[in-house]
C-alpha cells in the first residue's frame, strides 16, 4: 500500500478558525493543492458562506479564506492509502497539532471536515490550558464520497464557521 504525506498548512497569524481534513485526496496530493478535486464541495461551500463564487485560481482561493481568518491543515501527517477514501487509511501518523495550536494562539475554533478527521484527532495532543480556549466542531465532509447529504444541507451546517468568525471579532486571545 503506498505511503502518502500531508500538504503544508495554509495558515497565517490572523487565522482564527482551522479546518482540519483527514488526509488530502490523491488529486490534491498530486497537484499540491487542498481540495483540488472539482467534485469536492469545499471551495463552493466556503465561498457560499460569504455570498461569493469560488475564485478562479488556487492562490485567490487561499487569499479568500486567509483574509477571513480561516486556515487549512490535516489531522494526519502520513498514512498508507490506496486511492482517496478515508476508509482505506492505514498506519496513520498524526501531525503535531499540539505544537501547531501553540504556534497560532489566535485559533479559537477547530472544525473537522468529516468524521474521519474527527476520529483521527487525539485531543490529548493539545496542552490542557490551550485546549480550554478552543471549540471543536464536527462538520459534514465536503467530499463527493459524502453523497448522502445534499449541498444545501452541507452549506447550512457549515454556516457555523461564519457564525463563529463573525461573533468572535478580531481581538487576540
Amino acid at each position: 500500500m503506498p505511503s502518502v504525506r500531508s500538504l503544508p498548512p495554509v495558515v497565517d497569524d490572523g487565522t482564527r478558525a482551522l479546518v482540519l481534513g483527514s488526509m488530502p485526496g490523491r488529486r490534491s496530493l498530486e497537484e499540491g493543492r487542498y481540495y483540488a478535486n472539482p467534485q469536492n464541495q469545499f471551495w463552493k461551500i466556503v465561498h457560499h458562506l460569504y455570498g461569493r463564487e469560488p475564485a478562479p485560481s488556487y492562490r485567490e482561493r487561499l487569499e479568500f479564506i486567509l483574509e477571513r481568518g480561516i486556515g487549512l491543515w490535516d489531522v494526519l501527517q502520513e498514512c498508507s492509502r490506496v486511492g482517496s477514501l478515508d476508509s482505506s487509511i492505514k498506519g496513520a501518523i498524526p501531525n503535531d497539532l499540539g505544537a501547531f495550536l501553540i504556534r497560532y494562539p489566535r485559533v479559537r475554533w477547530v472544525f473537522f471536515n468529516g468524521a474521519k478527521a474527527r476520529s483521527a484527532f487525539d485531543v490529548r495532543s493539545v496542552d490542557p490550558v490551550r485546549r480550554s480556549s478552543l471549540a471543536f466542531t464536527l462538520l459534514p465532509s465536503t467530499s463527493s464520497a459524502n453523497a448522502h447529504m445534499r449541498l444545501d444541507e452541507k452549506i447550512l451546517r457549515w454556516q457555523e464557521v461564519r457564525r463563529c468568525l463573525d461573533a468572535g471579532g478580531t481581538d487576540d486571545i
